[in-house]
């Protein structure tokens, strides 16, 4: 062993080993319950041979119980269709019981009438047909479903007079061979004539022309800018009778951000301030740093280290009574229920905290106390 006590190691491994087993995964990839994996990894769905046996001996037994049924019901109704000429009265065998029971039934009867009675109806109908009476009347008032009316009506107006004209005009009335003669003739005519492409740039030639003659005519300046200011003054009187919508617009944001800067201005920080903050930090660093100087070994020698800016991991003149310093993680440090040391009894003192050991069963025996602790040699 590497100087840890087996039956300890044991006893740990086999709460580790436990846990292992009792994790549960964090991605659920298991094959779902009524499902299997076939060949070419298709999915089939379980085939539950005594449910299938279980099923069809009801459904058997529910056809049987059925005809059962069926036929008591025939005996009963021609039983019933009989017209006996005389009453015949039976005497019980019990009367007492069965006035008992009698009276029972009366008194169900009469809970199960009342109850009737005070229930009122799980659909309300008059509700139901105002209400769809209504909804119909809204659905006919939209003016798409009138458009959609309208349309429709209009359709089938059409679709008729359609089906008319087809029915009386519903033969071919153009013939192939007269339309290919007629583009035949028509090519022979276009053919004469000049080409419309040629036809066309004549035309454009002829516009260029008049173009430049009238901008020839018209080319000096007919435009003073003192008149146009004087315009553009004019139709600003015009359009602009009140405050313009930009300037409305811009008072508005101004006015918004004015008072936010102003609320920004009184808003205190959260937080506090940068050394109330730092010194907090300094305060939960050193009661770590003392937390973890309890427990000797490696665990303070792991967790320590990571708080490197902490006041109470600098080995200083400042601060001489560090625990790091006085109890290193090197030496085994005293197992006693009381503490030790000025700097432990001030902690204790400090962060309120009563010393408390666990008591040892009687049945344990006494404690060995030159026996090594292998928990504060620092192998684990």
């Amino acid at each position: 062993m590497d100087g840890r006590d087996p039956k300890v190691h044991a006893r740990e491994e086999k709460v580790r080993i436990g846990r292992l087993l009792k994790a549960k995964k964090s991605i659920d990839n298991e094959m779902p319950k009524g499902l299997r994996k076939g060949k070419g990894g298709k999915v089939f769905r379980k085939r539950d041979a005594k449910k299938e046996m279980k099923m069809k001996a009801m459904q058997e037994y529910m056809k049987k119980e059925n005809q059962i049924l069926k036929q008591r019901v025939k005996d009963m109704i021609k039983a019933e269709q009989k017209k006996r000429s005389t009453h015949i009265a039976f005497r019980s065998v019990n009367e007492v019981i069965q006035a008992k029971e009698k009276q029972r039934i009366k008194q169900d009867n009469d809970i199960l009438k009342r109850n009737l009675a005070n229930s009122t109806a799980f659909y309300d109908v008059a509700a139901i047909e105002r209400d769809t009476a209504r909804m119909k009347k809204q659905w006919e008032r939209n003016p798409f479903t009138i458009l959609r009316q309208k349309n429709a009506k209009k359709l089938k107006k059409e679709n008729k007079i359609n089906r008319e004209r087809l029915k009386k005009n519903g033969k071919a009335f153009y013939n192939v061979k007269e339309w290919e003669a007629d583009v035949k003739r028509m090519k022979g005519k276009l053919l004469k004539t000049e080409p419309t492409w040629k036809v066309r740039q004549r035309e454009i030639k002829r516009e260029n022309k008049i173009n430049a003659a009238r901008f020839k005519k018209n080319s000096a300046a007919y435009y003073n800018p003192a008149e146009w200011e004087a315009d553009v003054e004019k139709m600003k009187n015009k359009i602009i009778k009140g405050v313009p919508q930009w300037k409305i617009r811009e008072q508005k944001l101004r006015h918004e951000n004015a008072s936010f800067y102003k609320r920004l201005a009184k808003t205190k920080p959260l937080v506090g301030s940068v050394e109330e903050w730092d010194k907090d930090r300094a305060r939960v660093e050193e009661q770590i740093v003392w937390t973890c100087s309890l427990k000797s070994g490696r665990l303070g020698r792991n967790v320590a280290p990571l708080l490197n800016n902490a006041a109470a991991l600098q080995n200083n003149k400042s601060n001489p009574n560090s625990p790091r310093k006085m109890y290193s993680p090197r030496r085994p440090q005293s197992t006693s229920k009381t503490p030790r040391g000025t700097y432990r009894r001030k902690q204790y003192a400090k962060f309120g905290v009563t010393p408390k050991g666990r008591n040892r069963p009687t049945s344990a025996g006494r404690r060995n106390r030159n026996r090594k602790n292998y928990m504060l040699l620092g192998y684990l």
